[in-house]
């Protein structure tokens, strides 16, 4: 069915190319286009090109496979009650942190407060000092 040309050669790259982006191994590839196994074995061992063609047509049948186990763990953890358990605690938990720290931005208002209130009757203390000593002078 194919001959050994770099034409039909790139053809069958490109076919293997696709069959792994669909999930398909490259070890189902040959039995799918009808290739005796030893062929592709051949071209593996004489060819360079075609070698190279493999490991990535590999690759990209994992990454295909990774990304389907990535879809059905995040499909999963949606649906699972523990990822709703986290929710609940993480929801929590920032409600905790965002009420310590409105109090402690409130403590530190209030702080800041009595500083100047302190210092508003301690001013006040002082003046009324200044008052009555230069109403004795005055007298």
């Amino acid at each position: 069915m194919f001959s050994d040309s770099e034409e039909s050669m790139e053809l069958i790259i490109e076919d293997l190319f696709n069959h792994c982006r669909d999930g398909g191994s490259f070890e189902t590839f040959p039995a799918k286009k009808s290739i005796p196994p030893r062929k592709i074995k051949n071209w593996c061992e004489s060819s360079v090109e075609f070698r190279e063609a493999v490991e990535q047509a590999c690759t990209i049948e994992m990454l295909y496979w990774e990304d389907k186990l990535r879809q059905a763990l995040l499909k999963d953890l949606k649906e699972s009650p523990v990822l709703r358990i986290c929710e609940m605690n993480l929801s929590r938990i920032r409600e905790t942190l965002e009420k310590a720290m409105k109090q402690d931005l409130f403590k530190k208002e209030e702080k800041k407060f009595s500083a100047v209130a302190r210092s508003d009757s301690d001013i006040v203390k002082e003046a009324e000092e200044r008052f009555q000593l230069t109403s004795m002078i005055g007298k």
